[in-house]
């Protein structure tokens, strides 16, 4: 129990949060466009046969504060990351080699110092750290060594496609349209985030250029109560920071494949 101090304390802090902070996510609307290649033959836009969503969490952790702030579409994608990283610790070790060589040969580099550089030195030697700022070595050791952690929540949601026929993944009449990644992954009917959509006008893809179709789709999502985990609600600080998205999946007949789409979401602790 909190006591009356740290309850207005919280209520404060609440106070400070806009109208739509504060709005629980409820409903979702997504408004997909399909464009069709010029060099293609006209054809209709593939169907949806199947939608899913994950709750993502974002962990992230450094042993000092970071000098840059990345999208999170880089800290999402592992393969962008991992790239991002390697770039950054490459050039530590261009910055370690070039203070050692430096080091090695400080007096003779020294000696090779023009009259003017040197009073600008005031008489003193002159250091690595006249070249490379400390500061920018510290920075790029930051980067080099920061973790991005991500874990895929597939059962903390529970989404229904509003005002389309929503069937559970148990039934068998739609265990053809599954996506092969997950037809070995157990099922119930309380896991309905996998959804087969009837044709609806009200969803159905709109054409609105000769190459250009439109699509507006609706998406009602709860927290499953039965989920287990904990989560923490989003913060960030200097050192470490967790950040949440809602991730919707949409796969697509005809061969097409799937999408996705990663979307920013808070997650708050309301109660006082």
């Amino acid at each position: 129990m909190r006591n009356r101090q740290n309850q207005k304390n919280w209520t404060n802090l609440r106070g400070l949060l806009s109208v739509e902070e504060r709005e629980k996510l409820e409903n979702l609307r997504l408004e997909l466009v399909c464009m069709q290649a010029a060099n293609s033959i006209p054809h209709d836009p593939p169907e949806i046969s199947s939608l899913e969503t994950e709750l993502i969490c974002l962990t992230t952790n450094t042993k000092d504060c970071k000098p840059v702030r990345f999208h999170s579409d880089l800290l999402l994608k592992k393969h962008k990351y991992n790239e991002i990283k390697k770039i950054f610790k490459e050039i530590l070790e261009n910055i370690e080699a070039y203070r050692d060589e430096f080091t090695k040969n400080q007096t003779k580099i020294n000696l090779l110092l023009a009259d003017d550089a040197r009073a600008s030195l005031r008489n003193r030697s002159l250091d690595f750290s006249d070249l490379m700022p400390s500061s920018i070595i510290k920075d790029v050791q930051v980067l080099a060594n920061m973790e991005a952690n991500v874990v895929v929540m597939k059962n903390a949601l529970k989404t229904k496609l509003v005002g389309e026929k929503s069937v559970p993944v148990a039934s068998s009449p739609i265990s053809s349209i599954i996506p092969r990644t997950s037809r070995n992954k157990k099922t119930s009917p309380s896991n309905y985030h996998h959804s087969v959509l009837s044709h609806r006008k009200s969803n159905e893809w709109n054409q609105v250029s000769s190459t250009e179709y439109k699509r507006t789709l609706l998406l009602n999502i709860k927290y499953n109560d039965d989920f287990k985990a904990t989560i923490v609600p989003s913060f960030e600080s200097c050192l470490c920071s967790r950040s949440y998205f809602l991730r919707v999946k949409l796969h697509f007949d005809k061969g097409v494949g799937s999408a996705e789409i990663d979307i920013p979401v808070q997650v708050k602790n309301s109660f006082i």
